[in-house]
């Protein structure tokens, strides 16, 4: 149970608020916002966020619709895309009084679930959106947090918000033949006369308040008076009618359904302890499927060596170490790469947990042999070859 709550907790990053916001703590945060969170992951400071916008490189803007799927999202550079990754083809569009939201296209392949998505305005007025409900059969699961349009103004700058998700599905789901997604999002509009501070103002924020505005920090997180602090404040809220006086409250729910592909997934070997200098290690996860390579690799440090707690992201290499996709190679691979996260395994020692994924890769592309790699500070190379063929 441990192991999945960490490994949700990877994927329940939210952005990082822009410069100017007043950060809080998590116990300030969690009073402030009475959100049933997901777990947060403790190793490292870098979000899954950040590792995602730096993967994907992705931008969100005013989009034409025509054209726009699951594809584009993912390879947003190039126009050469693999031809039998399993698409779905979603088209469903749904509306509220002054709202919208359209999914297009969806995949999976019984690891992830990725999908692009839409959100338009169609008043003046901002919207705040929060995903109030997200379930994959039944399992909660969350947005990926890279340019969500979750706990974000939509109207701030644009009309429109487009862009897509990737998500690591739970233990519980993975595999499963059928998938059902379902997802409601709940839009927030003020009644109150709004203002726009790009870079938030404790004192700017009560003396507009006070003049009866509503002031919207950018275009993430809501103004929330801390009354511990006597100040006002930025977060993240799921629930922020206390906080933002009187609202308009809309609803947009849908639902699709996906099916595991019947051929191209493959389960390599995993049954190899690797042994090195600095730790002992072994792939929980290393499974080959129609849209792409996935890695999970553990990396217990030996005692009192703290290499392994401050490396960062790793390479996908041969069996030797030679460097096929690196963090920056995004021209034909969209390379998902999870940043190592503390963790005590089922009998109870300290492990770092890699989740690393390579969207787009396929079998004929990869050598004989790869592995999640490491070249040391000090210059020593860590390599934990396993077999595609």
């Amino acid at each position: 149970m441990l192991e999945q709550e960490l490994k949700n907790a990877l994927h329940a990053g939210r952005p990082e608020p822009p410069q100017g916001f007043d950060a809080r703590s998590d116990a300030q945060l969690a009073r402030l916002t009475q959100k049933d969170q997901a777990p947060v992951k403790r190793f490292s400071r870098v979000t899954l966020a950040v590792a995602l916008i730096l993967a994907l490189g992705m931008a969100t803007a005013l989009a034409a619709a025509n054209g726009w799927d699951v594809l584009q999202f993912l390879f947003w550079q190039g126009n050469t895309y693999p031809s039998d990754m399993p698409i779905t083809e979603i088209n469903r569009e749904m509306e509220s009084k002054s709202a919208s939201m359209k999914v297009s296209s969806a995949m999976y392949d019984g690891r992830a679930l990725i999908f692009d998505w839409c959100v338009k305005n169609k008043q003046e007025v901002p919207l705040y959106a929060v995903v109030s409900r997200f379930t994959a059969n039944g399992e909660r699961i969350w947005t990926d947090g890279a340019d969500s349009f979750d706990c974000t103004w939509i109207g701030y700058y644009d009309d429109s918000w487009q862009d897509g998700e990737i998500i690591l599905l739970p233990d519980s789901v993975v595999g499963a033949e059928t998938l059902r997604v379902d997802m409601e999002v709940t839009f927030y509009r003020p009644e109150r006369p709004v203002y726009r501070m790009e870079e938030f103002d404790p004192d700017g924020a009560v003396q507009k308040a006070a003049e009866g505005y509503y002031v919207i920090p950018d275009a993430y997180g809501v103004t929330a008076y801390d009354e511990e602090e006597s100040r006002w404040v930025v977060c993240m809220l799921s629930t922020p009618e206390e906080n933002m006086g009187g609202l308009q409250t809309e609803r947009i729910a849908f639902s699709f359904d996906l099916v595991l592909p019947t051929e191209g997934i493959r389960h390599l070997p995993t049954d190899t302890v690797y042994e090195n200098a600095h730790c002992t290690a072994l792939y929980t996860t290393a499974d080959l499927t129609p849209m792409g390579l996935y890695l999970t690799l553990r990396l217990y440090p030996k005692e009192e060596d703290g290499v392994i707690q401050q490396l960062e992201f790793g390479e996908l290499t041969d069996g030797e170490g030679r460097v096929l996709f690196g963090p920056d190679d995004h021209d034909q691979v969209v390379n998902f790469q999870g940043v190592g996260y503390g963790h005590f395994d089922e009998n109870g020692d300290f492990c770092v947990v890699y989740e690393c994924q390579w969207y787009g890769l396929k079998e004929a592309e990869l050598p004989d042999v790869v592995s999640l790699s490491w070249v040391t500070e000090e210059g020593s190379a860590m390599v934990f070859p396993v077999k595609i063929r």
